[in-house]
């Protein structure tokens, strides 16, 4: 499928806990949707979103703290894939939970679900109440967000995930966790892969720079000044950004007198700040 074309899939996750999938009638365990993780993330698909309910059968403290260890083991396995959401648990008229939420140790306090806009519970278990089951729902989303900024932060993202990520979202209006809560948060990051994606095969990334280009490729500047607090770079980078769009990185080098080999760490510290990109020509 992934061949074929296909950017994103969903599947219900629900919970960490093998007992309470059970109980949803769920024919997959935890150790299945870990592989499901895992074998997605080697074939390189783009985007894997997974629901968790939050309140649901047999709720307590426990299934929460291992829900949430799920999670975040999750989230390791495939940095810059997993889309995490979360809801409460809305059982549906003639559904078994609705019938007898007793069996699945869930009280419903809105059986009609009139007061679930999706961001509040109908019920209650035995372990939590109602207030209990919103708090931890957040602290989930929290924990999840907490993790996702750790991975970026300590570059455990492949460039190329976040590259697709904002192709994606330029293209076809998809757009995942990683991208809304991180990635746009950053006009300067925005910039660069808006003209990357824009110019592709024109304008091409540190990393992607052979031997050779890395002395002949002509280095671009992405943001305007205006965006960048100068007291942030170094001698060297303002020089480099000065001439931007006007030498190459050999006759920037020339004119610091220096190698285009001690311009390296420099130049790779700007790309990785998502100020500068590279082309063949002026």
């Amino acid at each position: 499928m992934i061949v074929s074309g296909m950017v994103r899939m969903q599947i219900g996750m629900e919970s960490g806990v093998a007992d309470v999938l059970r109980a949803y009638g769920k024919q997959a365990s935890p150790a299945d949707i870990k592989k499901v993780v895992e074998l997605c993330y080697a074939e390189g698909l783009p985007q894997l979103t997974g629901n968790y309910i939050i309140g649901g059968a047999f709720e307590s403290p426990a299934s929460l703290a291992e829900t949430t260890k799920t999670v975040l083991a999750l989230l390791e396995l495939a940095p810059g894939m997993l889309d995490i959401s979360t809801t409460f648990i809305m059982p549906l008229p003639g559904t078994e939970i609705y019938q007898h939420p007793e069996k699945f140790g869930i009280t419903l306090e809105d059986r009609e679900c009139l007061t679930n806009l999706e961001d509040f519970p109908v019920n209650h278990t035995e372990a939590l109440s109602l207030p209990e089951i919103c708090m931890a729902r957040s602290r989930l989303i929290t924990a999840v967000s907490n993790k996702m900024k750790q991975q970026f932060k300590e570059g455990l993202i492949p460039k190329t995930r976040i590259y697709t990520d904002f192709k994606l979202a330029f293209n076809y209006g998809i757009a995942a966790g990683y991208l809304k809560f991180i990635y746009a948060k950053d006009p300067i990051m925005v910039a660069y892969y808006q003209k990357l994606i824009e110019y592709q095969g024109l304008l091409r990334e540190w990393h992607e720079l052979s031997e050779p280009e890395k002395n002949n490729a002509v280095i671009q500047m992405i943001p305007d000044f205006s965006l960048l607090d100068i007291n942030h770079f170094s001698p060297v980078e303002l020089d480099i950004l000065a001439g931007a769009g006007r030498f190459t990185i050999a006759e920037t080098a020339a004119r610091l007198n220096c190698t285009p080999a001690d311009l390296n760490i420099p130049l790779k510290s700007l790309s990785d700040r998502y100020l500068i990109l590279f082309s063949a020509f002026i």
